[in-house]
């Protein structure tokens, strides 16, 4: 998260809500800096819309950023977007090891393969060739 988020949260000029605390996520619609999702915020109990960046480089933050500024700067009117936090989302939930359940009925061999693929440490996993193989090898 770049130093102008920390510090806008820690001075509270924007709220950091948990990815969790959303639900009912529905994609709205895709645009050149990310996906806009509406979700349910139980924070707030609103429907709100989310948006996703694509990537995490500085040119897509900083547009952000700038996008965060311009909209909080007259965000008293009615006809304005109001903006009401970030997340930092899934990616740091990756990172901490959580992964999605899988779908009922998927094969043991294939959740072992993704379980593998996602060791925390990289030399443990599989490389792409194992992967391919492993795959080729799974009953249905």
């Amino acid at each position: 998260m770049s130093n102008w988020f920390k510090v806008a949260i820690e001075q509270k000029y924007i709220t950091s809500f948990e990815y969790d605390s959303f639900q009912n996520w529905e994609e709205i619609g895709r645009g050149g800096s990310g996906t806009i999702y509406g979700a349910y915020s139980r924070d707030i109990e609103k429907t709100i819309a989310l948006k996703s960046l694509y990537c995490d480089d500085n040119i897509s933050l900083n547009g952000f950023i700038k996008e965060i500024k311009n909209i909080t700067r007259v965000a008293h009117h009615d006809n304005i977007v109001r903006f009401f936090g970030i997340t930092q989302g899934i990616t740091l939930q990756v990172i901490n090891g959580k992964r999605e359940t899988p779908v009922n009925g998927t094969p043991i061999d294939f959740m072992n393969i993704y379980c593998d693929a996602w060791n925390g440490d990289p030399t443990l996993r599989p490389s792409i060739a194992e992967i391919r193989d492993k795959l080729n090898y799974i009953q249905m």
